[in-house]
């Protein structure tokens, strides 16, 4: 896989900035995010380039491909004459799930690979945000789940490494540790009464 050293700078500055708020540490959680990374309004009109930047902001070479519409099933992206996704990208589908449920997602494309910041999220599973680079998370990313519980991971090029930690509210609930894409170790789970009591539980992982 070939990466700049852009790419990969951002999801190392990810996970810095997240670990030096101490998400990563032990000073508890940072701040919960609920803002969603979506774009403006779209009108539905491709709009062609020729070079520099237009108002919409396309890549140069794109045209703007679908039609948004808030309250329906949409997508919305950039593409280049030979059809590879390039540039922003924004997707929600109603009814997803036995024609209940909304999920969608919103970042950008990277000739035809997911590349830099990205939010998901489903009814169902809740939502992630982080960054990709050429296809593979890469860097810090927040998982929130659909029970107030949110986890910190790290990625490198797509397989999972280091500490992982998931809070409901402000408890630490879970801690386990990767390596390669695989659990290692021992994890740590912590059990909370009605008093903020905690009582820990370590274990093999297998």
């Amino acid at each position: 896989m070939q990466l700049d050293r852009a790419g990969v700078a951002l999801g190392q500055r990810l996970a810095l900035a997240v670990a030096r708020a101490g998400a990563l540490g032990d000073s508890g959680p940072p701040a919960r995010s609920d803002r969603g990374v979506r774009g403006g309004q779209g009108d539905g009109r491709e709009r062609r380039r020729g070079g520099g930047s237009d108002a919409a902001g396309l890549p140069e070479g794109t045209v703007r491909k679908g039609k948004w519409a808030e309250a329906d099933s949409s997508t919305e992206y950039c593409q280049k004459p030979n059809g590879t996704k390039h540039g922003p990208y924004r997707e929600q589908e109603y009814g997803y799930d036995l024609d209940e449920g909304l999920r969608g997602e919103s970042g950008e494309y990277r000739d035809g690979k997911k590349h830099g910041l990205w939010y998901e999220f489903a009814s169902f599973s809740g939502s992630s945000y982080g960054a990709y680079v050429d296809g593979a998370k890469h860097g810090l990313w927040v998982e929130e789940g659909r029970e107030f519980e949110v986890s910190y991971e790290v990625y490198v090029l797509g397989k999972q490494e280091a500490r992982s930690r998931m809070y409901r509210g402000a408890q630490l609930i879970l801690e386990q540790h990767y390596e390669q894409g695989q659990l290692h170790g021992a994890y740590r789970s912590w059990t909370w009464s009605a008093t903020t009591t905690a009582t820990e539980k370590e274990a093999a992982s297998s």
